[in-house]
Order: structure tokens, then C-alpha cells, then sequence
């Protein structure tokens, strides 16, 4: 019995996906589709009336029901079922693995070594049993939250950790959803995929948020990085980053099942609108570690506004559904003797400073506002000499908050190269180029510092936080390329975005 892993986390951060997970596993192995379930996992609900104790996230009501669209649209039907003993449980799960049959079964993560929230929290996990060692009384599991997927689980956790499994009911025959018939239902308004009453609230919450935020009430212990990770603004945002992704992963999926490129620029626009959810959930965990300042507010209601205005934008596009483009991410071909290029002068920008050669020499770095700092160990690619990178300014990046760069370059360029990397989670963002001729828009996937075996590293080293402690033992800056229409280029506009550091910038004829 062969069931493959399924991990439909396309972001770079912890949303709680298992039940999707098993399920898309599960229903993969017995050729059934569910895809369609995902089209309608954007649901977002605000009402002020609720924040009338002076918190936002009282506001929020966030909810995807998988299983019951599951149903609705594939009548397939699931039923939880209890065991009175551990031994019957196992005896069970062998007789479905016997039968070739995967299951399905809840394990509390509390109980879970390999967990984050192993004798933390309790949880309503769900993990997939592909096998059984009746000798041995375990089973084995897999579990795509985790890295490691596969697990070997004793009869004593079994015991502890597990308090149902289960029961699925499939129709005879799998149901699919007609594609064509489904577009018709979207122009006649009978199915909507994206509500304009959702920006609509959006906006509700980023005013709320400017007018009543307050720390203080908002959270049980603002200082408590541990209670931050599970408080309900926290929770809430996790769920709405998880419906945008299941959202995208529809998208993907139906443009990939079609051979079309129909909502390419949409999932373009919510892969920008997750990573600026990440960003907010950052900044309260970094103003949580370095103290709160009354400037969060207007900072957050900030990223919120720019959600808003994605939104807008995704709802837009997603109603012409034109054919565009997906976005392609170039392996970056690299220029051994270019010998025609412009270097922008970022140095009037620099406001961060974040790099050093040696950890014992470190003065007053600080990359990512909570004390962490990047050391630079050893520079990877050598046979690019377009940037001569200097440490011993009092700045030596950009955090980008939207600036706009002047480039005094006479020439029509087509390509840029540039230094850069995110910090707490990669990010997705756009970048503006304002040419002579024409703005042109350019969508960034900048990576984490963390992630050494993606992308192109240029730099690579570890950093550490404010007491020298190790906190990546292999980080990277990375080398990035972005092509445009040829423009003599007058400006460039970055993103507003916090956890994204440019260090170098250079635009090639």
C-alpha cells in the first residue's frame, strides 16, 4: 500500500492544515477528487459590535469547513468512531491495513514527541496510518505537518494520544465537478468565489484595528511570547492565511488540470496578501520580545490597509478572468563578464544594520529589530564581480518600507541583479520599475535567510541573537534576477515590507 505525502502548506509559515492534509492523502490513494472543496475556503467575517470589550480579535469569526464541502459537493461523508480499548483500536487498524486500506486517526500532539506542542497543548490532530507491526503493537503514521512525515507510534501513545478514528464513506462511484458548468455558475452569480462584502470588512478591521488597538487588552500578557503564539488575533489570522492558501491551491491545481493560465494573476495577488498577513504576525512577536510602541498601531493598520488594497485588486482580476501569465521564477543565469552595468547607489537609503565578518567584533548589529544578526562566513558565488559590498558603513541594508531610488542611468536596461533576503519567513512582494517608456511591476519571492538550499546563495553564514546564541546555523543572503520590458530606468520603488532586506542593487544593459 503505496500513500503519498500531501502538504498543501504553499506558504512560508505554521498554519494548521492536517485535517487537509489526511484527507487530500486519504482521497488521493482511492482516486477521488476534492480539489473543488478548496474554491470555497475564503470566508471572512468581522463585526465591530463585538469588539465592544476593546479587543480587535473579538471582532473576528474565522471558519473553513473542509468536511462539509466535502460533502456537499462529493457526497462523501465522514463519521468519528470511538474504541473502548487500545487493543481493539489496533486491532481495527489492522484490519483495515489488511485490507489495503489507509486510516485515518486523531493523535494529540501533547503527546507527540516530535511535535512543537509536545507536553504543551492539547490538540485535535489528525495523522494517516499507512502500516502496523502487530508484534511490535505500533503503527506507522504519517504526518505532513511535520518535516520528518513518517513516525513509528507506540501502543502506550496510541493509548494516551488517540480518541477516535475516522469512518469514511465514499460514493460508489468519484464525482467530479464539471469546470464549464462551474464557470457558468460564477458568471450567473450563483457561486461566489471572491465577496466584495469581504473587502468590504477588511476594511472594518483595519479601522477598527487604528481606533481601538491596544496591547494591553488585547493580549493576556503582552510581554509573553509564548501566550502570543496561541492568542486569538494570532489563531484568527493563522485561519485566514489557511483559507487564502487552500484558495490558491485550487487555483493552482484547476489552471494545471485545465491547461490554462485563468487565474495565474490571482493567485499571483493572494501569495502577496499571505505573506503580508506573516508580516503583521511577525511584528506582534517581535513588538511582544523588544516592547510596544504606540507607533504599532499605525504600523499595523499600515500592512492592513495594503491587504486591503490586494484584495481589491484579486477581486478585480478574479471577476474579468482573463488569461494571464503565471508567474515564472527564473534560475538565474549569471554574468561572468558583464561589462555594462549600472550599480544603484543605495547608500542614502541604508537604514539597518545587520552584517559582520566576525561574531567576536560585533558591534551594534541588529537585522532584525530583536537583536538577531547575520555573520558572514564565506561569499559563494565568485565569478560575479558587479558588487563590491562594504560592511564598515554604519548601515549596510534596506528595510524596505516603500522607498523610492532615483537612478541617474542614461541607458535602456532590461535585467537587474540584486542582494537580498527576508527575515522570520520568506515573503512575496512586488517591486515597481519606472522607466521612460512605462511602470512595470515585478513580482518578488524573496527567500527566508534560513532556507541555504533554495535559490542562489551569494553570502553564506549563521547568525545569532542578542546574547550570541546560534539561531541558524547556516544562513544565507541570496542573488537574485528580474527582467523587465527595455526602459531607461528613472526609478525604483520597493515594497513596504519589513522583513525584506536589500543590500545591493545593480541594473545590466
Amino acid at each position: 500500500m503505496i500513500v503519498f505525502p500531501v502538504d498543501n502548506n504553499i506558504t512560508n509559515c505554521f498554519i494548521p492544515l492536517c485535517i487537509e492534509n489526511v484527507l487530500s492523502e486519504y482521497l488521493n490513494y482511492k482516486g477521488y477528487e476534492y480539489q473543488y472543496a478548496f474554491a470555497h475556503a475564503l470566508d471572512f467575517k468581522f463585526d465591530i459590535n463585538d469588539c465592544y470589550e476593546g479587543r480587535v480579535a473579538d471582532g473576528l469569526n474565522i471558519e473553513y469547513d473542509f468536511i462539509g464541502w466535502i460533502n456537499k459537493l462529493y457526497n462523501i461523508n465522514i463519521h468519528e468512531v470511538e474504541f473502548a480499548s487500545v487493543e481493539k483500536l489496533i486491532d481495527y487498524i489492522n484490519s483495515s491495513i489488511k485490507q489495503e486500506e489507509p486510516v485515518i486517526i486523531h493523535l494529540d500532539s501533547y503527546y507527540l514527541p516530535w511535535s512543537t506542542l509536545y507536553n504543551k497543548e492539547h490538540t485535535m490532530h489528525m495523522v494517516i496510518v499507512i502500516n502496523v507491526d502487530i508484534e511490535q503493537n505500533t503503527v506507522k503514521i504519517m504526518d505532513t505537518i511535520e518535516k520528518e512525515y513518517y513516525y513509528d507510534i507506540t501502543k502506550e501513545t496510541l493509548k494516551n494520544a488517540c480518541k477516535f478514528v475516522w469512518d469514511i464513506y465514499l460514493p460508489d462511484r468519484p464525482k467530479t465537478i464539471n469546470s464549464q458548468q462551474f464557470d457558468m455558475k460564477i458568471e450567473k452569480g450563483e457561486i461566489v468565489l471572491i465577496s466584495k462584502n469581504r473587502i468590504e470588512l477588511l476594511k472594518s478591521l483595519a479601522i477598527t484595528f487604528k481606533e481601538i488597538f491596544d496591547p494591553d487588552i488585547e493580549f493576556r500578557d503582552k510581554h509573553d511570547l509564548d501566550l502570543m503564539r496561541t492568542e486569538k488575533l494570532v489563531d484568527d489570522i493563522r485561519k485566514i492565511i489557511l483559507q487564502i492558501n487552500l484558495f490558491c491551491k485550487w487555483m493552482i491545481w484547476r489552471d494545471k488540470n485545465m491547461n490554462e493560465k485563468k487565474f495565474g494573476e490571482v493567485t499571483e495577488i493572494y501569495l502577496q496578501i499571505m505573506s503580508k498577513w506573516n508580516v503583521f504576525v511577525n511584528l506582534l512577536y517581535k513588538n511582544c520580545i523588544i516592547g510596544w510602541k504606540e507607533s504599532f498601531r499605525i504600523q499595523g493598520y499600515t500592512i492592513l490597509s495594503q491587504i486591503v488594497q490586494l484584495e481589491e485588486c484579486a477581486y478585480e482580476k478574479s471577476i474579468k478572468s482573463t488569461d494571464n501569465k503565471s508567474h515564472v521564477k527564473h534560475s538565474i543565469e549569471l554574468l561572468e563578464n558583464a561589462k555594462k552595468y549600472y550599480k544603484v547607489s543605495l547608500e542614502d537609503k541604508y537604514n539597518n544594520k545587520g552584517f559582520c565578518y566576525d561574531e567576536k567584533l560585533r558591534t551594534y548589529e541588529d537585522l532584525t529589530g530583536v537583536g538577531e544578526y547575520f555573520v558572514i562566513k564565506e561569499k559563494v558565488v565568485k565569478n560575479l564581480d558587479i558588487f563590491s559590498y562594504n560592511l564598515h558603513n554604519k548601515y549596510d541594508n534596506i528595510i524596505c518600507e516603500g522607498q523610492e531610488i532615483l537612478i541617474n542611468n542614461k541607458y535602456e536596461t532590461s535585467e537587474a541583479y540584486f542582494l537580498a533576503c527576508a527575515e522570520w519567513g520568506a515573503v512575496d512582494e512586488r517591486l515597481i520599475i519606472i522607466g521612460d517608456k512605462e511602470s512595470q511591476s515585478i513580482t518578488l519571492h524573496i527567500q527566508d535567510l534560513s532556507q541555504v538550499n533554495e535559490g542562489t546563495p551569494f553570502f553564506l553564514g549563521k547568525t545569532y541573537d542578542i546574547r550570541g546564541n546560534i539561531v541558524q546555523e547556516n544562513a544565507a543572503v541570496f542573488l537574485y534576477k528580474i527582467s523587465y520590458n527595455k526602459t531607461c530606468v528613472k526609478k525604483i520603488v520597493l515594497p513596504n515590507c519589513p522583513n525584506l532586506h536589500i543590500l545591493e542593487f545593480v541594473v545590466v544593459r
